[in-house]
């Protein structure tokens, strides 16, 4: 059970109601992790820009981008991301091979080379706090020095969202 009350628009005293009008703007729905930020606003709406730039502006695909925001979820222990985004990966052409090998951590079967590759190398970041030589290389000939910058702030945003989850313990809406 979530450890403070889900706010919505109309929690926030009206002078901070535009925090939750701007994190709304880009989103189809108000999802429960901002609803727990919303008890501090300012944070919530600085937490929302960077998910946008990572949702929206990175310069990787939207496969390689939710491959590597599974992995996040699955090394993080975070059921309500992982859930919320396997309908999101599926719709980018991620195979339900590889959703699958990514959950039971088999990776890489079911994987195409390339999705192997932000797999590992979203797992060594994770797991050690660092990237060996051979994987940096790896990464750099297919994305490109910007590629990886945004390969970490991806892993890193949802590693932050997933550590927010599990303090407080946020659980799926219910239609999840």
């Amino acid at each position: 059970m979530v450890r403070v009350p889900y706010l919505q628009r109309n929690d926030l005293q009206e002078n901070l109601q535009h925090y939750y009008d701007e994190i709304s703007d880009k989103r189809d729905f108000f999802p429960r992790p901002f609803s727990v930020l919303l008890h501090q606003p300012e944070a919530a709406a600085r937490v929302a820009n960077l998910g946008s730039y990572v949702r929206f502006e990175s310069s990787l695909t939207d496969e390689i981008r939710e491959i590597i925001i599974l992995t996040t979820a699955r090394e993080m222990n975070s059921v309500y991301e992982f859930t919320h985004h396997v309908h999101i990966a599926k719709g980018f052409g991620v195979s339900t091979a590889a959703i699958d090998s990514i959950r039971k951590g088999t990776t890489p079967q079911g994987l195409t080379t390339e999705q192997a590759v932000f797999v590992r190398f979203t797992q060594e970041l994770l797991r050690s706090g660092k990237v060996p030589n051979d994987l940096y290389n790896a990464l750099e000939k297919l994305v490109g020095k910007e590629g990886i910058i945004d390969a970490g702030v991806t892993t890193t945003y949802y590693r932050l969202l997933a550590s927010l989850m599990n303090i407080f313990e946020v659980t799926l809406e219910p239609e999840q």
